[in-house]
């Protein structure tokens, strides 16, 4: 689109309401034609992937309830705060109002801030 801008001589900052023309014409063909369902259970079937976080145990119990039971952490008191744990989450883009979880890169790797890299197995 950045380049179909230059060529007809338009100002650059002509690219942010191109952008935003796209998207709204997205939106639209998706309601009027039905298609979030599909293109959900596309998403679901060809972008899966793993999200790993690591992470001490001390980190994980800190953590909000909300989040430690998206990762199904599943406390070991036996465990000491700073053993490490890498919790693995099965995740795909979905389309809707929160589109910007189509931009997400699959497979990404992350850490806690103050976590030690861990041996993933």
């Amino acid at each position: 689109m950045l380049r179909a801008a230059r060529e007809c001589g338009s100002p650059k900052n002509h690219l942010p309401a191109l952008q935003l023309a796209f998207d709204d014409w997205c939106w639209g063909a998706v309601e009027n034609f039905q298609l979030e369902k599909a293109l959900n259970e596309i998403l679901k079937r060809e972008r899966r992937y793993t999200e790993e976080m690591t992470g001490n145990y001390g980190e994980w119990r800190r953590q909000p309830k909300a989040y430690r039971n998206l990762y199904e952490f599943e406390d070991d008191p036996q465990k000491p705060d700073d053993e490490l744990l890498t919790l693995r989450l099965e995740w795909w883009p979905e389309w809707g109002r929160n589109a910007h979880n189509l931009k997400r890169t699959p497979g990404n790797v992350k850490r806690f801030l103050n976590a030690r890299p861990a041996t993933i197995q």
